[in-house]
């Protein structure tokens, strides 16, 4: 077994460790929040649109290479997504207890909120790829180093989201996100790119 797949199986271990203690401590942690005396619906043709349609436009995005961007199969399955996904809409609009109430977007907090956990999720997920090749290819480390040197980052995440949870209910979001963003400043000073 060479040291690269040796790194990467105690990797895994280690995950699959820390994943199995969560399930196990999460529920001692995490209080329950169903109220018992509402009745339940399940919107099941709104959970088959866009389970299909997104399915569909991701089997599309990425058989295109294979296919061909102007081929039949291509354009077809995109145009099926694109119906699956107007029919998610149709029938949310229309049921009783929608999946996604089309009315919390007319909150510009939630809709703001939403913007910007997507982009930050998108720019944290580039980042990540980029800087593992630069992290690589360009300084020479190793993947187990590479991996390491993201820990600063990782425990700035999980310090971040404790202190916007417990400042949140008590401060403006501007401070909890100005407290967010310095410790995040200071986990990326300690990334390679700074040396």
């Amino acid at each position: 077994m060479s040291r690269t797949s040796a790194a990467a199986a105690v990797g895994e271990l280690v995950a699959a460790g820390a994943t199995a203690t969560e399930m196990m401590v999460a529920p001692t942690l995490i209080a329950e929040s169903r109220n018992e005396d509402e009745v339940r619906h399940f919107d099941l043709a709104g959970a088959f649109t866009i389970t299909l349609g997104l399915s569909a436009l991701v089997f599309a995005l990425l058989d295109a290479e294979d296919a061909g961007w102007g081929s039949a199969q291509t354009i077809g399955i995109l145009i099926a997504s694109a119906i699956l996904l107007a029919s998610f809409v149709a029938i949310e609009r229309r049921s009783r207890a929608p999946l996604v109430p089309f009315s919390i977007f007319r909150l510009r907090t939630i809709t703001g909120a939403n913007v910007v956990g997507i982009l930050v999720g998108a720019s944290l997920f580039s980042m990540f790829f980029f800087i593992s090749l630069y992290m690589q290819q360009v300084l020479g480390y190793s993947p187990i180093n590479a991996g390491l040197s993201y820990l600063p980052l990782a425990v700035s995440i999980i310090l971040s989201a404790g202190i916007a949870s417990k400042t949140i209910a008590k401060q403006p979001a501007s401070c909890s996100a100005k407290a967010s963003s310095y410790i995040w400043i200071a986990a990326f000073a300690d990334l390679p790119w700074a040396l």
